[in-house]
């Protein structure tokens, strides 16, 4: 299975984005918060040459990582997604265009 989506940054100051594939926890003990902390941890990868030009992304989930600070499986577990983000670093003024993002087998 793959995400696909199209990203622009228009007049935008950043370089690269993150997209994260967040599933639902199932960590042992999931209802302290301690252990919902440890849930956060998506798959991801990082998205590079955002400018002012259309790009267009084919991500098989197969090649998203988690970051290494959570619980998790060695793959994303399609069947628990419960969200997509773009994420950027802290204090980076943004702006970003998405289209047809869609979800393949």
């Amino acid at each position: 299975m793959l995400i696909r989506c199209g990203l622009v940054g228009p007049n935008s100051a950043v370089a690269s984005a993150l997209l994260l594939v967040a599933t639902a926890c199932s960590s042992p003990g999931s209802d302290s918060s301690n252990a919902q902390d440890q849930c956060y941890d998506g798959y991801g990868t990082v998205l590079d040459q955002l400018d002012e030009r259309w790009r267009y992304y084919a991500l098989p989930f197969a090649e998203l990582s988690q970051r290494g600070w959570g619980y998790g499986d060695d793959h994303v577990d399609t069947v628990r997604i419960r969200n997509v983000e773009w994420t950027f670093g802290p204090g980076v003024a943004f702006e970003i265009w998405l289209d047809d993002v869609t979800f393949y087998r």
